[in-house]
């Protein structure tokens, strides 16, 4: 969270404090005055909560946020048990150049070696060892116990046909 943001969200919650300051002191204030006449009850109340607001933007400005001393201390690395102070009055303060030492090209070359019959290894995505559409069709009929024709269904409409004149001679 950026640091305006966070001044956004502290302004806003100031200003929520201090309505509901100035509210409960509006309030308070038109309940002591029921008897007064409603002009200068209004005047009254308002007067009561301009002051609130203000009383409460005060209070909180005055408040302000708590600032945190977040000062780092320097790390001595001479400190350190068993290495040398760095020797930077040797060295200078010289860029460092890097300085390519292998000119040579870097070749990627496939040096994995065939799988023997007695070795543990699942290779994935071998275009040999895949088997054609054709074969993994097959291999789900046979799993779940169809043919690789679908069956073509009966015309149940003759029968259909038959058991409701059936039940119309059987009501009459």
């Amino acid at each position: 969270m950026d640091v305006g943001t966070a001044k956004r969200i502290e302004v806003g919650a100031a200003a929520v404090a201090s309505s509901a300051l100035a509210g409960a002191i509006g309030f308070a204030v038109y309940a002591g005055l029921a008897a007064v006449q409603p002009w200068p009850r209004a005047v009254a109340v308002v007067t009561a909560v301009l002051a609130g607001l203000l009383l409460g933007w005060r209070v909180l400005a005055q408040i302000g946020p708590a600032k945190p001393d977040f000062a780092v201390q320097m790390f001595d690395l001479g400190a350190v048990p068993g290495r040398a102070p760095p020797e930077t009055a040797e060295r200078g303060d010289e860029p460092l150049e890097l300085v390519d030492l292998n000119r040579a090209p870097l070749e990627l070359v496939d040096v994995l070696e065939p799988a023997g019959s007695s070795a543990r290894v699942v290779q994935l995505f071998n275009p040999d060892a895949m088997p054609t559409p054709g074969e993994l069709k097959a291999r789900i009929d046979r799993h779940l116990g169809r043919e690789c024709t679908p069956a073509i269904p009966a015309d149940a409409s003759q029968a259909l046909f038959d058991a409701l004149t059936q039940l119309r001679h059987s009501l009459r």
